[in-house]
């Protein structure tokens, strides 16, 4: 009998969006993926798989991440429900991993610097013409 939380795509989707965060705290700290490596003690290849999810991050590695890039271990679960990650259906799927990307991360963060209200709906209105251009 399988419980809420233990069910087998929960942990997976809780990994991905907390590796997800890794990445945004990353970028944001202007480190790459081997200078986070060699602060936290491990090869970026280890980076890489905890920022897509296919490895977990345990509680005392996360707390040392959150210390390396000054940051409190919320701010990797910042985004998620109390019920945990939205379900996935396929369009949620294409947005997560948009969201995940390194495009859809430093788009997020161009896009948060923009302090202007009016200027930020603008960008918003041009993409949406651009998608409803591209047949979105």
């Amino acid at each position: 009998m399988e419980c809420g939380l233990l069910g087998h795509q929960f942990p997976l989707q809780i990994d991905q969006h907390v590796g997800a965060r890794l990445r945004v705290g990353r970028i944001e700290f202007c480190l790459s993926q081997e200078a986070l490596g060699e602060r936290f003690g491990v090869s970026f290849h280890q980076i890489q798989k905890y920022e897509r999810g296919a490895y977990r991050i345990s509680a005392s590695r996360l707390f040392v991440l959150a210390n390396a890039l000054l940051v409190p271990v919320q701010f990797f679960f910042d985004g998620l429900d109390d019920d945990g990650p939205q379900s996935a259906g396929s369009e949620d799927t294409d947005l997560y991993r948009f969201i995940a990307s390194s495009a859809g991360v430093t788009l997020a963060l161009a896009f948060s610097r923009i302090g202007n209200h009016e200027i930020r709906q603008r960008v918003i209105d041009l993409v949406h013409a651009l998608a409803k251009q591209d047949g979105l």
